[in-house]
């Protein structure tokens, strides 16, 4: 029997190919969208559709109109394409400090103070920490952005259910806004997709900008991801992942707090884990046979850590995984 996403893709694969003059985005899917987003208190009267959540990000921030060297406020450690995105488009990249509840209020209202044009936030799953904002973070940062109306909140829920927490709402504190939720990191990496709601304007030019240029994603990957979104067999399978996820983060930071290193991952395919030499950790994991990546390309002005993605991590390979730590933290204090 074929896995869910490959039996949807040879199925949409079978329907009428696309043509040119066609709606760029399906009505099946568009509907399904709207549900998704208003499951989770999001807006979506006004949706558009991109290949992939970077993709999203990248017109989003084109259709703000943003000037060379307006500031933006982004996750600090934070993703790196998102970092570089920005970098690109000539902004100005303003850290905002992250803890295991996502952004901090207190690091918002000092980057506010500079006076953003916009910020980009990550509620669930923020890579690389894997932090996720609680109702009362979100309500907390609602508060702090309100007398900020020509500020553009930009959410980037690109890990959606897989996340293994709720979704959290910020409050937008004026009209330009978006909220992106790409299906790869749910449904499967080929399958390069997100759903984009925001205010009127931000969905028009996103919309003419994605038809003068590819004109349209592939209706074959619009039928299949309607499908997947509108099947029950998905879902639970979604949230097996979800849990598998959440057991193997939550085994991974125990071993390391028996171990001595506090390290953090509420949600998401991340463990965060601070460490006095990201490189000579690193290397330790890797002599024990698994790859981790040191924090340095993350990072603005956070401090040193390692990210350790933990999807394919066994029970064994938990184990080794805190030991090679440890090892690393043992001989940095010994050479002091």
């Amino acid at each position: 029997m074929l896995p869910p996403l490959a039996a949807a893709l040879a199925s949409a694969a079978q329907a009428p190919q696309a043509r040119y003059g066609d709606p760029m985005m399906l009505d099946s899917l568009a509907s399904a969208g709207q549900k998704l987003f208003a499951a989770d208190g999001v807006a979506a009267s006004h949706l558009t559709i991109t290949s992939g959540a970077m993709d999203a990000i990248e017109r989003v921030l084109a259709a703000q109109g943003f000037r060379v060297g307006d500031r933006i406020g982004v996750e600090d450690p934070g993703h790196i394409p998102l970092h570089q995105l920005c970098r690109a488009a000539g902004l100005q990249l303003v850290p905002l400090p992250v803890d295991p509840n996502g952004i901090t209020p207190d690091g918002l209202a000092a980057a506010l103070q500079l006076g953003l044009a916009g910020l980009v936030v990550t509620p669930r799953a923020q890579n690389p920490t894997g932090a996720a904002l609680t109702e009362e973070r979100a309500a907390q940062l609602s508060e702090v952005l309100r007398p900020h109306p020509s500020v553009c909140l930009i959410i980037d829920d690109h890990a959606g259910p897989v996340a293994g927490t709720q979704y959290q709402s910020i409050t937008p504190p004026g009209q330009r806004w978006a909220t992106v939720r790409s299906l790869g990191k749910s449904m499967g990496p080929d399958l390069r997709l997100a759903l984009v709601a925001a205010d009127q304007k931000t969905i028009a030019r996103v919309t003419v900008a994605v038809s003068n240029g590819p004109g349209w994603v592939s209706h074959i990957l619009q039928r299949t991801a309607a499908h997947l979104l509108t099947n029950n067999k998905t879902e639970r399978l979604v949230e097996e992942a979800a849990r598998s996820y959440q057991q193997r983060r939550d085994a991974l930071i125990q071993a390391l707090s028996a171990r001595g290193i506090a390290a953090t991952g509420r949600s998401g395919l991340n463990v965060w884990i601070p460490t006095s030499n990201e490189q000579a950790a690193v290397e330790s994991a890797r002599n024990a046979g698994i790859a981790i990546r040191a924090a340095d390309p993350y990072r603005i002005v956070s401090p040193p850590a390692v990210r350790a993605t933990i999807t394919n991590l066994s029970n064994t390979n938990i184990q080794e995984l805190a030991d090679a730590l440890a090892r690393v933290d043992t001989n940095h204090a010994a050479a002091m």
